[in-house]
């Protein structure tokens, strides 16, 4: 009888189990169902490639922003290293062109973190002594790098528990409280400094412009009168269809969505991050950087200004 009601019990827990990821959120759905719709409707195509522009490597990013945008939003795709080495240009970018950026704030260093990121700022430790105690290492300490280089002050903005706790982080009751994590920081700047501008950076579910599921960034500060621009970075597959379609295959685009399809994409950009492969030259003078005896790997992908990362930015930016 015992074997019996243990065998029932765990069929329950696991239809019950079965059930609760049926109905878990699903906080890309947005971006999938526009991807869906790049295969077959053809209005939404023939709208999208009016306003395609490849990013070249002359290309001012500043045509992201209205004139009166506070907060650049961009929202990767975890584990694409391109998103980072692209994040990482803008920061450069608009430093060097004086856009009156500020702040760069990120979900990849935490709020508990802040000290250590203004020891770095104030040159009191090294950036490999940062990485040691940052909670993820080098794996996005070289944005840290970059914005000090060109003049922004670092934020670290998520919640110790989203490291700890990696099935809370990812529930709608994490993302919210996340979220207003972030905003509270980001508004507590801007009230101490009206001047302030922010590039923030952190994973799309993020930064999207909405969601039934919990408030995202652009609604929490659009709602205390910071005007927001939403960039969505992506590489699936339905993309690198429309850029063949555009002539443009291989290339790294920009797609401006138009306004009466903002609310279906969820965003006000996408930027498309191809799969390049180097040419043979490329991969040569790759090699031969390499093979240079004064060659660090630390941060080469990432950093814009190390010379294996500019020899990935023109490949990808041709």
């Amino acid at each position: 009888m015992k074997k019996i009601t243990l065998f029932l019990l765990l069929i329950c827990l696991f239809l019950c189990a079965e059930k609760a990821l049926a109905f878990a959120p699903d906080f890309d759905r947005a971006r999938h169902n526009f991807e869906a719709r790049l295969t077959s409707d053809t209005v939404l195509k023939k709208a999208l490639l009016k306003q395609v522009r490849p990013i070249t490597g002359n290309f001012n990013y500043a045509t992201l922003l209205d004139r009166d945008t506070d907060i650049l939003l961009l929202g990767e795709e975890h584990g694409n290293e391109r998103t980072k080495r692209e994040t990482n240009l803008m920061i450069k970018y608009f430093g060097q062109n004086k856009e009156g950026f500020t702040h760069f704030g990120t979900e990849f260093y935490l709020s508990s973190e802040q000290p250590l990121l203004d020891q770095y700022a104030g040159n009191q430790i090294t950036l490999p002594e940062l990485e040691s105690k940052l909670a993820l290492g080098k794996a996005y300490s070289a944005s840290a790098a970059v914005a000090k280089r060109y003049g922004l002050t670092v934020l670290g903005l998520d919640l110790p528990q989203a490291q700890n706790n990696y099935a809370w982080s990812k529930s709608a009751a994490g993302m919210r409280a996340r979220n207003e994590h972030w905003a509270k920081i980001i508004l507590s700047v801007a009230k101490a400094d009206p001047q302030s501008r922010f590039i923030v950076y952190g994973g799309a579910w993020h930064t999207q412009l909405s969601s039934n599921d919990y408030p995202t960034m652009p609604q929490l500060l659009n709602k205390d009168g910071l005007k927001t621009k939403t960039v969505e970075y992506v590489s699936a597959p339905a993309w690198e269809k429309l850029a063949e379609e555009a002539k443009l295959s291989g290339k790294t685009l920009l797609f401006r969505v138009p306004a009466n399809y903002r609310k279906d994409a969820n965003t006000d950009f996408f930027i498309f991050l191809p799969k390049v492969t180097p040419s043979e030259a490329e991969q040569e003078e790759i090699k031969k950087i390499m093979d240079d005896k004064n060659f660090k790997i630390s941060h080469c992908t990432d950093d814009p200004d190390h010379p294996l990362c500019k020899v990935f930015i023109i490949q990808e930016h041709r």
